[in-house]
C-alpha cells in the first residue's frame, strides 16, 4: 500500500525506518572503500531529485522544503 497513498502515515514511515538506516550505513561503508565511492554521492543525487520532484507535485505539502 505504499504506493497507493497520497500522504505518508507515520506507521509507514516508522516501518520503513530501519531498512533506510542500513541502507544508509551500507552506502556509507561503501563510501570508505574505493570501489564503492560512486553509491553514496548516487544516493544523495537521487533523493534530491525525487524531493524536487515531489515538492513540484505536491506545493502545500511541507512548504519549508523549498
Amino acid at each position: 500500500m505504499f504506493s497507493a497513498m497520497t500522504l505518508p502515515h507515520t506507521a509507514y514511515l516508522a516501518s520503513l525506518a530501519p531498512a533506510i538506516a542500513a541502507g544508509i550505513v551500507h552506502a556509507w561503508h561503501a563510501y570508505q572503500t574505493r570501489t564503492g565511492r560512486w553509491l553514496l554521492p548516487t544516493m544523495v543525487a537521487a533523493e534530491l531529485t525525487w524531493t524536487g520532484y515531489l515538492s513540484v507535485r505536491y506545493p502545500t505539502f511541507l512548504p519549508w522544503l523549498v
